[in-house]
């Protein structure tokens, strides 16, 4: 069953290998439940910062308003009654225990999100167009290039080989959609993104 999630990219559907539950009840309510978890978050609170929520009106890379930082309950103050996307939603780096301790996302200063992206490209000299699918990687304000760091670089490049997508890095209306080095580069490659038209000049 496909449905759309209660986020604030509602248009978005999870990444192919992250499997998200629905039901149907007989009155006709859809239930979502959320992929299951290899991690627990401890004292990281990284995504509450850096991901939009549309339920309360959170933009991306802006505290949400129920973050506690400086108290003993570190956390979230509604968490019980968190919004429904909050429930669902859980970062890569939780899901997935093969990635490294270094890119927990309050150690590297960037959330992976579990929710791809869509961009299309126009290639120049012949106007043809090509949609694919990215990874989302949300940057800390503070830490603008800490998509650059070798933590969050090796989970780009190890989901690079092996599902072909590239990142599109959230930094704060500045995107930017980065790849590995190709078979005839050594470099990191990284083109600026528009966050609003969704669409990019030639590939990476």
């Amino acid at each position: 069953m496909k449905t759309a999630l209660p986020l604030a990219r509602p248009s978005l559907q999870p990444l192919p290998w992250i499997k998200i539950g629905a039901s149907r009840h007989k009155d006709g309510t859809v239930v979502i439940t959320a992929p299951p978890v290899r991690r627990r978050c401890g004292g990281c609170t990284e995504c509450c910062t850096t991901i939009p929520v549309g339920e309360i009106g959170k933009p991306e890379n802006t505290p949400c308003e129920f973050l506690r930082t400086f108290t003993r309950d570190h956390g979230c103050s509604v968490y019980s009654g968190r919004p429904d996307s909050c429930k669902i939603w859980s970062c890569l780096w939780v899901l997935d225990d093969t990635i490294a301790e270094e890119a927990r996302p309050d150690r590297c200063h960037a959330v992976f999100d579990m929710m791809g992206d869509e961009l299309t490209a126009v290639f120049n000299a012949t106007g043809k167009v090509h949609t694919f699918t990215v990874i989302q990687l949300w940057i800390n304000p503070n830490y603008p290039l800490a998509y650059r760091e070798p933590a969050v670089r090796a989970v780009m490049l190890d989901i690079f080989n092996k599902t072909g997508m590239p990142t599109l890095v959230r930094r704060a209306g500045n995107d930017v959609l980065v790849a590995p080095p190709s078979a005839t580069e050594s470099e990191w490659r990284e083109k600026q993104c528009s966050p609003t038209d969704r669409k990019i000049a030639e590939a990476l």
